[in-house]
Parts: structure tokens; C-alpha cells; sequence
């Protein structure tokens, strides 16, 4: 950056006042602009939570979402013991939610803290009151101590909630964003929807003598996931297909998966592919949450 600084004050001889204090304007404005450009550089990677804009919505929730306890609305964000109800807007980019009944929280896995025990502080936009670990409810800005390796319940009551981040230190620095691509590889670390068009193929396989064998891929979890199918999948071997097929067992592992549909109506040694319907937004749900 060009710098606004006018190196010939104070002048010589009898400088005015005013003229000192508008050169260090001038420098405070230049400093602080360069700690906010360089703020969002330093520490990559120093906001601990996912998707802390709300970003990624991959459940499709809308409207005024209500929750159950424990019950997930967009990525990484669940309700709280007494369940929560939001609703929310985006404008610019910016997605805000606003909490109207029981609390809203994430669970940082313990590898993503900080090393060691630190100072983190806790900083969101917004009314809502704030906590991480046992702390109590407060405003932005929020600082306790976070021990790395073990889980953090960051969690928020009723009031507007946008731009949250959990950061190393006892000040809040400038908002972290990510990459929208970077945000959902995060969140799919932990969830993934597969979601399809009218016809689509999922998986291939194998017709056993009463069932039939599927291996199923997808990205890398934090651990075994639970697999989920909707309704309007269907099974076809090249002739025929066998419609409203459902899930008989599984046995998943971190990036793909063996799961076994019950069907005698196919002749046992043909291929299969595992295909939704003629209806788009059928899903398959790959679920390793916390």
C-alpha cells in the first residue's frame, strides 16, 4: 500500500498542533489497516469450528427450523438439551440465524483445539449469549481456557448468530473465511448427503443367492459412519429392476462401505447397479457426527 503520510510534518521550526495529530491519524489508519490485512493471513486455519457461517446446509433444512434435542439443522450445528428453534437469512454472504427458543451448539472435536492448554476467546456477531465448555453465557468475546485433545461444546441461547469463531488468544482477530469447497470437505468429514437426480446410479454390485452386495464409496469420515437410504432406490441387473429396495445390513468403513439389500428376485451372479428412481432428491446418508 501507497502510505498517506506526509513525511515533511511536523514542519520545520513551530509545527501547528493540528498538523501532528492528523500525521499520526494519518499512521494509526495505515496501522490498523495493516493489521487487519495481515490478521487475515496469519493463523490459517485458526477458527476450530465448522461451518461457522452456516454455509453448508447439506439436510436442505428451511424455513423456521425446529429441533428436537440433539438434532442436527445446518452442518455441524445441533440442538441443545431443550431442542432450539431458528430461522435465518443470508445477505452478502453473510448467513445469520436467528435463535428464538432452547440453544444451539457445536462439538469441536478435541484433535482440532489448539495444542496444549491455552487462552482461546470466542467471538461471533450478533445478540445471542455465548459459552464454550462449562463457562457461563456471556457476549462476544468471550475467553476461558481450552485443553487440546479432549471435545468442546461451544453453544449459544436465543438472539441473531452469524460469523462464529473459536481462536487461540485472548482477542478476537479479524473473521476467518474459508473456501466454500475447503468448508464442505470439513463438514463431509463428518456427514455427507448424497443426493440424486431422476435415474441415477450410486453404486455397482453383486446378486448373491437371497441378497444382493453393494460397495458403496465416499469421502473420507472421522469414523465408521451409519448409512441411510430413502425411499425410491431401486436395484437393476441390466433386465429387470426391483423397486423400493431398503438396507438389510451394513459394514462401513471410513471412506467406503459393504451394504447388503434383501431381494430373491434376481438371478445370483449378475452385476446390479444401485439406482434411485424417476424421482430427483432421493439420498443416501453417510453419518459419522458427534
Amino acid at each position: 500500500m501507497t502510505s498517506a503520510i506526509d513525511a515533511t510534518k511536523p514542519i520545520a521550526g513551530t509545527p501547528t498542533t493540528q498538523s501532528v495529530r492528523d500525521n499520526f491519524a494519518t499512521a494509526k489508519a495505515e496501522i490498523t489497516a495493516l493489521q487487519t490485512s495481515v490478521g487475515s493471513l496469519i493463523g490459517a486455519g485458526k477458527n476450530a469450528l465448522i461451518n461457522p457461517n452456516f454455509t453448508i446446509n447439506q439436510d436442505a433444512v428451511s424455513g423456521t427450523v425446529t429441533l428436537a434435542a440433539g438434532v442436527y439443522g445446518h452442518d455441524g450445528w445441533k440442538a441443545g438439551s431443550s431442542g432450539c428453534t431458528y430461522t435465518f437469512t443470508a445477505s452478502m454472504g453473510i448467513n445469520t440465524l436467528t435463535i428464538t427458543a432452547g440453544t444451539l451448539l457445536q462439538i469441536i472435536e478435541g484433535n482440532n483445539l489448539p495444542l496444549g492448554t491455552n487462552a482461546c476467546v470466542l467471538s461471533w456477531t450478533g445478540t445471542a449469549q455465548g459459552r464454550f465448555g462449562l463457562g457461563s453465557y456471556g457476549a462476544s468475546g468471550t475467553v476461558a481456557m481450552v485443553a487440546g485433545g479432549s471435545n468442546l461444546t461451544v453453544e449459544f441461547g436465543t438472539g441473531t448468530l452469524s460469523m462464529v469463531q473459536l481462536e487461540k488468544g485472548s482477542v478476537p482477530t479479524v473473521y476467518e473465511q474459508r473456501p466454500y469447497s475447503l468448508e464442505l470437505e470439513l463438514c463431509r468429514y463428518y456427514y455427507e448427503v448424497l443426493t440424486s437426480v431422476a435415474n441415477q446410479s450410486f453404486a455397482v454390485g453383486t446378486v448373491q443367492t437371497s441378497y444382493v452386495a453393494i460397495s458403496l464409496s465416499y469421502a473420507q469420515k472421522r469414523a465408521s459412519p451409519v448409512i441411510t437410504l430413502s425411499a425410491g432406490f431401486a436395484i437393476y441387473d441390466g433386465v429387470s429392476f426391483v423397486t423400493g429396495v431398503t438396507l438389510f445390513s451394513q459394514s462401513s468403513g471410513l471412506s467406503s462401505a459393504y451394504i447388503v439389500i434383501a431381494t430373491s428376485a434376481m438371478t445370483a451372479g449378475r452385476g446390479v447397479l444401485l439406482m434411485s428412481d424417476t424421482t430427483a432428491g432421493r439420498t443416501i446418508k453417510i453419518n459419522a457426527r458427534l
